[in-house]
């Protein structure tokens, strides 16, 4: 349903985007700065992994929502959510080793 959607854009497109941009942002207004061996390349392909984090959406979920119909669904999405965010993040950070090791 939407609701799920919802859910799995905000977790696995929502939570990286808002990672990225404030993570370039920090950057580009002098507020941080990377560590010594880090990239920004680096840092994007973590931000991925902002999308796991199910346990406290999920109490949050059963709190919220009144229907148990909705809440499975809701349990449902954020589950696969993070799923889909850790296996995108694993992807990226392999990705961006075997770049590096090759350089």
């Amino acid at each position: 349903g939407p609701v799920g959607l919802g859910i799995l854009v905000g977790l696995v497109v929502g939570a990286p985007l808002g990672g990225i941009i404030f993570a370039w942002s920090a950057l580009r207004k002098g507020g941080g700065r990377l560590a010594d061996g880090l990239n920004f390349a680096t840092v994007t392909a973590v931000t991925p992994l902002k999308g796991i984090g199910f346990t406290v959406a999920i109490f949050v979920s059963t709190l919220a929502l009144d229907e148990p119909a909705l809440q499975d669904q809701v349990k449902l999405a954020i589950l696969i959510g993070s799923l889909t965010a850790a296996v995108i993040g694993i992807a990226a950070l392999l990705a961006r080793h075997r770049a590096t090791t090759r350089a």
